[in-house]
C-alpha cells in the first residue's frame, strides 16, 4: 500500500472519532455534523492531524492494519 496521504488520515481520524461517539446510533444526523466539522477543522489545521496519530483515537499503524 502507498503511504497514506494527509486526506487519508483526515478521513480516518474523523471516522474513528465519530464511530467512538456514544450518540452515533441515537443521533445519526448529529454524527454527520460532527464528521463534517472534523473534516473541515483538520483540513484547516493540518498540524492537528499528527497530534491525533498514535493516540487512542487512531493508531499510527492504522493503515498497515488495512492491508
Amino acid at each position: 500500500m502507498n503511504k497514506p496521504s494527509q486526506n487519508d488520515w483526515i478521513e480516518a481520524i474523523a471516522e474513528r472519532i465519530v464511530d467512538e461517539w456514544d450518540g452515533k446510533t441515537h443521533f445519526p444526523e448529529d454524527s454527520q455534523i460532527l464528521r463534517n466539522f472534523l473534516l473541515i477543522a483538520l483540513k484547516m489545521n493540518s498540524e492537528w492531524i499528527e497530534k491525533f496519530i498514535g493516540t487512542g483515537f487512531i493508531e499510527d499503524s492504522y493503515f498497515d492494519q488495512l492491508e
